[in-house]
């Protein structure tokens, strides 16, 4: 009797039945498996890119600019970097290169970039040698205090000489030791400008934190000691003792700036007369 009852499904349920079967019977499955057609036939797409990309004669790397060099050979520089032509444009890695173009003493900044489809450019930034100094052997460095690299046998620079900072001092304090630099750059930078010596070369400047700099002018080897209170500031009047020197046909040898607090007084330790002045005398 209750099955006489029940409520038949009508028509539309019927159909409704039917397309919820329908779509979860062969529309899902056939809808995953054109996805996953559609996503097998672009990896293979990807796969035959990628190897093309890596394998194709077109793109292997047939030219190689370096830009910026003048001290660093060419030859060098591609070696460090580990460039070399004929290899595949795509497998240069252009930010390992520049790692390894830092290492080499002469680069200070490096940039390295591929050119499809044959070419890769490097340019270079070069470390400007602005002085020597004296660090248990002989280093240059660059304006802005950076020690870049030691002194081959080979190598001629004519450059002035920074003494009086000890290697050990150096390893200790890197910061305090390439201010200090800095600080003798600038004040060779100063001396180099200064008019009344123009026609002299310095040869050395020697730091020293309790007497200040000292300073060895050629010709002659001239020894001046400017002190450590304003050694800059005294400059003119090393100008006057030169000239007053000079006039008189005299030589000095030590010349001491830091004798007095004033700026118009100095100590002077001339050479003795030579042989021959001494008879035209």
């Amino acid at each position: 009797m209750s099955r006489r009852n029940r409520k038949r499904k009508t028509r539309i349920q019927r159909k409704a039945e039917w397309r919820q079967w329908l779509h979860l019977w062969l529309v899902a499955p056939l809808r995953v498996f054109i996805l996953a057609s559609f996503g097998v036939g672009l990896g293979f797409a990807a796969y035959k890119v990628a190897v093309y990309l890596y394998t194709s004669p077109a793109l292997a790397v047939r030219r190689i600019e370096v830009h910026g060099n003048e001290r660093a050979s060419m030859r060098d520089l591609l070696s460090a970097a580990g460039l070399r032509e004929g290899s595949n444009i795509f497998e240069v890695d252009t930010q390992r290169a520049r790692r390894r173009l830092l290492e080499h003493p002469w680069v200070r900044a490096a940039k390295v970039k591929r050119v499809v489809p044959d070419r890769i450019v490097v340019e270079i930034e070069e470390h400007i040698p602005a002085a020597l100094v004296e660090l248990g052997g002989l280093y240059l460095v660059d304006p802005q205090g950076i020690v870049f690299k030691r002194l081959l046998p080979v190598e001629r620079f004519d450059l002035p000489l920074v003494t009086g900072i000890d290697r050990r001092g150096y390893n200790a304090d890197p910061a305090g030791s390439r201010e200090r630099i800095v600080g003798a750059l600038d004040l060779i930078h100063l001396i180099e400008k200064t008019d009344c010596l123009q026609g002299r070369s310095l040869a050395e400047l020697h730091v020293d934190e309790l007497l200040g700099p000292t300073i060895v002018l050629d010709p002659g080897g001239i020894s001046v000691r400017l002190g450590s209170r304003s050694p800059a500031a005294r400059l003119p009047l090393l100008c006057r003792l030169l000239r007053e020197i000079e006039s008189r046909s005299m030589h000095a040898h030590v010349i001491l700036l830091d004798r007095s607090t004033r700026l118009d007084r100095a100590s002077v330790l001339l050479d003795a007369p030579r042989a021959s002045e001494k008879n035209e005398g």
